[in-house]
């Protein structure tokens, strides 16, 4: 009879069994981790793709002319760089 009473006092200032609360605030806190390495691994492949851009502009100035077809080499070099931004994207996929 005691035990029971004593039971049901200890049952009653019990824990809740979930925190809704303190999930969320670790879930959050991963998800703007996550978050940040995404961004910056974005704004570093961005960074290169412009330095390397600009690295070969100069050789570029002096071939383009000279291509005989430069529509078809244009939507070529533009398949190329969506086809590699898909690729890159793919293998640097930031990992949690």
């Amino acid at each position: 009879m005691i035990e029971e009473k004593l039971k049901e006092l200890m049952a009653a200032d019990a824990p809740a069994a979930r925190d809704l609360a303190f999930q969320l605030g670790v879930m959050a806190r991963i998800e703007r981790r996550q978050f940040r390495r995404a961004l910056l691994t974005n704004v570093a492949m961005a960074l290169l793709a412009a330095l390397l851009l600009a690295l070969m502009a100069p050789i570029l100035q002096q071939v383009w002319p000279a291509i005989p077809m430069p529509r078809l080499n244009d939507a070529l070099l533009g398949v190329m760089l969506v086809a590699a931004s898909f690729l890159a994207m793919q293998f640097l996929r930031a990992e949690s």
